[in-house]
């Protein structure tokens, strides 16, 4: 008796193995019927899209083509993937990071859902796919043919920006033995740099566009009396190179540093105290219609806080920076800037998934944006001045989509300025300081 119920076990188990064999194979004979194309019109009424792209990995310390497919269905913005088991968890994330840098450009990539799947047992884990991932989308999103079909590797990060990845020499070498180039954030002739995902659309789809910003003409007049007052009796030669070439922003910074290191006041740490509190009634009492006035308030009152916590000279001075920052409300209070912080709440979200011991919940929209500039900046770990143009052109391009921001431009020139004179580190977390707040 119990050897029939047995048997019957192990018939109904050979049955089920059976049919999961059969639907892997189907499965995979579907997609294998689509890689002679770049974009394939499905005629099934649920499936939109299917294209797959070539992404170099490292398996067993030698380099590697694999082939990293995805499918299209109508959908609410869910992102499935289909991987080899011994892809970590962490490492997961990257198809969330993928997802989110296309939607900063397409608004509606949340009403579809996205299956990533691959048939190579030689897919290495890690974050360089992510470039790839989100090439796929863009791919669905423009609707044509790319013009080449080069593989591509990169740690594509939420806002856009295209981190470097590991490996290149190898990644490289085994993508010229089928490839003339690879496309990835690095520099060699035979590598098409790409540091943001604007690039990846100049070199897939010839995709280029305007950088022009139009910035508003009171701004200029501010920007310039703001840093003429604070850099008076100031006579050192970047400052005076920085004014003469209407380097504003930069040229206040510079003197914000020497006076708080060099300038004592003939005030008491009582006045001063009085001073920081009349202007921070002042910003809070100060009605805002709009939201890059929000942006400037938060300015305000951020270094009024930093002032509070410094003492005799450094607290005078940066309260006095509080100060400047105030001459923008009024021209703030009539720029016309979209209210982004939903979509930074989007980007937030997917990196607690990496870091899940990040507190966002009672932060404010511009702190979390600076919170957000300062993870990036660690893996944003390039020098060269290539990465920084396309980074500063990803941030005009979405001031020009979302609005002028003070804050973004105030940072953009700052970060050009400080890589002209030397201090790279810095030149580049403000350009992706900028690049946040024009998100």
């Amino acid at each position: 008796m119990k050897y029939k119920i047995v048997k019957k076990i192990l018939l109904f188990v050979f049955i089920v193995f059976l049919f999961i064999i059969y639907s892997l194979l189907y499965f995979k004979s579907i997609a294998k019927s689509f890689q002679t194309n770049y974009i394939i019109p499905i005629k099934h009424e649920n499936i939109t899209f299917i294209d797959y792209v070539y992404i170099p990995a490292i398996f067993n310390e030698i380099g590697v083509l694999t082939r990293f497919y995805l499918t299209v269905f109508p959908g609410s913005g869910y992102v499935f993937i289909s991987l080899p088991p011994f892809f970590e968890r962490e490492y997961q994330t990257g198809f969330l990071f993928s997802k989110e840098a296309v939607c900063k450009l397409y608004e509606n990539c949340n009403n579809y859902t996205y299956l990533f799947y691959t048939d190579d047992v030689k897919f290495a884990e890690g974050f360089s796919g992510t470039a790839g991932f989100s090439l796929l989308i863009l791919s669905f999103f423009k609707n044509k043919t790319r013009i080449v079909n080069y593989p591509i590797t990169g740690f594509m990060l939420p806002n856009g920006v295209i981190a470097p990845v590991s490996g290149i020499d190898k990644k490289l070498e085994a993508t010229l033995k089928e490839f003339r180039y690879l496309v990835a954030p690095a520099e060699n002739e035979k590598i098409l740099s790409a540091y943001t995902i604007l690039d990846l659309l100049k070199i897939y789809f010839n995709e280029s566009y305007n950088y022009e910003i139009a910035i508003p003409e009171e701004y200029n007049k501010i920007i310039k009396e703001v840093a003429i007052d604070i850099c008076e009796n100031i006579t050192r030669w970047d400052v005076k190179y920085a004014l003469e070439n209407g380097r504003y922003y930069t040229a206040a910074s510079l003197c914000y540093r020497e006076k708080s290191a060099n300038f004592d006041v003939n005030l008491s740490e009582k006045e001063i105290d009085k001073l920081i509190e009349e202007l921070e009634k002042l910003v809070k009492n100060y009605v805002c219609n709009t939201y890059a006035c929000e942006e400037i308030k938060y300015q305000v009152l951020n270094r009024l806080y930093m002032a509070k916590n410094l003492s005799s000279k450094e607290k005078y001075w940066r309260y006095y920076t509080a100060k400047g920052w105030f001459k923008f409300i009024e021209i703030a209070n009539n720029i016309n800037r979209k209210d982004t912080c939903n979509r930074i709440l989007e980007e937030v979200k997917v990196v607690s998934f990496l870091y899940p011991d990040i507190n966002y919940k009672n932060l404010t929209c511009f702190e979390i944006r600076e919170l957000l500039a300062k993870i990036y900046s660690s893996y944003v770990t390039y020098r060269n001045k290539k990465a920084l143009e396309s980074i500063i052109n990803l941030t005009k391009y979405f001031m020009m989509k979302n609005g002028f921001s003070i804050s973004a431009y105030n940072y953009l020139q700052y970060a050009e300025d400080l890589y002209d004179i030397g201090d790279k580190d810095s030149a580049f977390y403000y350009a992706i300081l900028s690049l946040e707040y024009a998100i």
